[in-house]
Parts: structure tokens; sequence; C-alpha cells
């Protein structure tokens, strides 16, 4: 099956070949659910770009521009191509990453001269016009008192409100506050394992919480396909689509409404680049068909 995965991926397929993805049209009485695709500072960028393609490859189309995506970016990753990426598109498909997560995984576990860091992230925000962003969640290196400053300030200073990120050292009330004085939230800790995923049933309750009061909510690197599909966020970002720039990965393909995986060894000689746009172009297949068809169950809803 691997191997049928793998020459399909070094087939001329259309699914390499721009944004007609053949996802069916929208579908009325679904609940919708938008995916912001992360993890495209790195190496993987170059490829979907076109970087590495050769000169005569009808694949080598630069992805990142010609299809319709949302993107996640951490602002002490964001490169210049993405700044462009960002003036290109409607303001609701980037949503803008403190850099908190980057803090509290630091060699240090304290970063220093984070006032300065917080006023360049303001000043991002400001001269590029970007609407969604995050609030700066360092509630693992600071207390809450000073993430609280931390966002008085940035709203201050870019006149807009940010999306709090709810961890669960604040408690229950605090998050049903938040969803009180705040249109979109969002829950943070998931990647860390803050919230283990034997816990991950809490999902339902705070979603509940957030809609009683009309606010959107985030869950904040979701990553897997059935944690997405399970619980109704209103948005979710994941960098699952690019494990094949690690030591191993997998091959992933759209097929009837969900996203199939299938681990592969990464020793074996395969074609880096087109796998890596492969897997690209099939998520964002699965995010067009999460946006416009998925149908939560009533327990979830």
């Amino acid at each position: 099956m691997v191997q049928q995965f793998l020459a399909a991926v070094n087939s001329k397929s259309d699914s390499l070949m721009g944004g007609k993805l053949g996802v069916k049209p929208y579908l009325a009485g679904t609940c919708s659910l938008d995916i912001y695709l992360a993890g495209l500072s790195g190496g993987p960028s170059n490829y979907l770009a076109g970087t590495y393609a050769e000169g005569k490859d009808p694949d080598s189309l630069n992805l990142l521009f010609s299809l319709d995506w949302n993107m996640l970016e951490s602002f002490y990753y964001i490169k210049p191509w993405q700044i462009d990426w960002i003036k290109t598109r409607p303001s609701n498909k980037f949503l803008l990453d403190s850099g908190a997560f980057t803090f509290m995984n630091s060699k240090k576990k304290v970063v220093n001269n984070l006032d300065e860091y917080v006023k360049k992230y303001v000043d991002f925000i400001n001269k590029n016009s970007i609407k969604q962003f995050f609030e700066m969640d360092v509630d693992a290196v600071r207390p809450l008192s000073t993430v609280e400053k931390y966002r008085d300030y940035i709203e201050q200073e870019t006149k807009t409100q940010s999306i709090p990120v709810w961890h669960k050292s604040r408690g229950v009330a605090y998050f049903e506050d938040m969803c009180k004085d705040y249109p979109y939230v969002a829950i943070g800790g998931i990647v860390t394992k803050e919230i283990p995923k034997s816990k991950f049933a809490v999902f339902n309750h705070l979603i509940k919480i957030a809609h009683h009061h009309g606010a959107r909510i985030h869950g904040l690197g979701i990553g897997s396909p059935s944690i997405i599909k399970k619980y109704p966020f209103d948005s979710v970002d994941s960098s699952s689509w690019n494990s094949c720039a690690f030591g191993g990965g997998y091959v992933y393909q759209f097929k009837g409404g969900d996203i199939i995986k299938v681990p592969f060894n990464s020793s074996k000689k395969y074609d880096r680049h087109k796998v890596v746009r492969h897997n690209f172009t099939e998520w964002v297949k699965f995010s067009h068909y999460l946006e416009h068809q998925h149908v939560y169950s009533k327990e979830a809803v």
C-alpha cells in the first residue's frame, strides 16, 4: 500500500497542479471548521514553493501562493515570504502566534528581554495589519498577572482585541470570563501535554461554554485528524502535513472525507520534494472538506 501511495505521488497527479482540488461544494446545515496549517517556516516550504523542482517539472508550481489555504505561524519564526503571502490574503486566512511556545521550551526555560520581544510583536502586528493574533500566553514562565499586563499592552497599542489562550492553571471560571469578554478564544497546553490525551473530553465542556457566550474557539496544536474531527472547535491548527520532513513520516491521502496516513521507511529512496507537495495538497483538500461539509455528532455539538 505504501508503494501505491508513493507511486501516486510520483505520477503527474492533478492534485499537484493547482487550486482545483476536487472537493465537493458546500452543503447546507453543516458545521464549519477552519484548519490553519502550521510548520511552514522551515525547509518544507522550499519544496512547496518549487525551489527544488527541476526546471521542466510541470509540478514546480508554487503551491504556497496558488492554493486556497489558511496559515498559522509563530512571530518567532516568521519568514519574509510569509509576510508577502499575508498581504495577498483576506485577514481571516492568517493566525499569528506570539511565539510563547518557543519561550516555554527554550533551554533557559526563562526568556530574557521579554518586554522588548512584546514590543517587537506589537510593531509587527501594526506594520503588517495583522487582524488575528494570540496573546503572549507565557503562563508557564510568568505569573498570570504578567500575562494580563502584556495582553492589555498589546491591545492598547494595536487597538485590537487579541485571542486569549486559556491554560488549565487559570481555571474554568476564568475561561468563562474570557468567553464573555472576547469573540475568539483559544485552548493552549495541548502540544506540551498540559492537557493529556486522557483528559481531552474536557474540550466538549469548554467548547459548550464558549458557544453559549457566542465566542469562537480555537484548539492550538490539535494535530491529529481523528481529534480534529471529534471535537467541534471552530478552528484548529496542525503541522502533521509535514511529518515526512523528519526521520520517518507518512504519505497522506484525502479520501471519503478523511485523511488517511500510511507510514513509510524514509531510509528508502523517494522523492521528498513530491511527497511534501503531495501531503500539503491533501491536507488542503481535507481542510476544505471540514470547512464546508463535516458534520459533528449530536453528542459533540
